[in-house]
């Protein structure tokens, strides 16, 4: 659908029990994918985002996480691959928006890789999860340094008895 300020796509079921439904581009890497995407509902289903070279390698590069639901988030894939890359949302659609519901919306490809920085969203696997956020080279002033960042653990207060951890690291060098 056409609307004054761009595009959106939306899918139904079409039936009564639901189904799969995917949306995809293909575009020449390497390339930047953003997109902002929310979901909402009584039952998690979680939306699948993929890429797939011309190698004929898929990559599950992102996947929604129930503990998000209900907030607007943002999805960013760099991909090095050249070539033709084929970036897919699979989704499988409930019979009833109460259920489950999946909104997409300023979804982007530009050429080149993603600059560097962003934001990270973890889900909880096997009790432990890590991944690592870096950030563009700064050049900062000398003896002065600053990190500023915000972290939310959305079940920390649901399961208090329970240690964190959080690790931040500057690496660097004086001029």
């Amino acid at each position: 659908m056409r609307v004054e300020d761009g595009s959106c796509a939306y899918a139904t079921a079409g039936g009564t029990t639901g189904g799969p439904t995917t949306i995809s581009r293909v575009f020449t890497g390497p390339l930047c994918f953003t997109a902002w995407y929310h979901q909402s509902g009584t039952v998690h289903h979680a939306a699948e985002f993929s890429a797939k070279g011309s190698d004929g390698v898929r990559r599950n590069f992102y996947m929604t996480q129930q503990e998000m639901s209900g907030r607007w988030q943002r999805v960013i894939y760099s991909d090095k691959r050249k070539g033709p890359i084929e970036i897919r949302v699979y989704y499988f659609v409930r019979d009833s928006y109460e259920e489950s519901t999946l909104a997409l919306d300023d979804l982007t490809l530009e050429s080149g890789e993603c600059p560097p920085g962003g934001v990270v969203y973890l889900g909880l696997k096997n009790n432990y999860t890590s991944a690592v956020l870096t950030s563009p080279t700064l050049t900062g002033r000398s003896g002065v340094q600053c990190l500023q960042f915000q972290y939310y653990l959305p079940w920390a207060e649901a399961v208090a008895q329970r240690a964190y951890t959080l690790k931040a690291t500057v690496t660097g060098k004086e001029p």
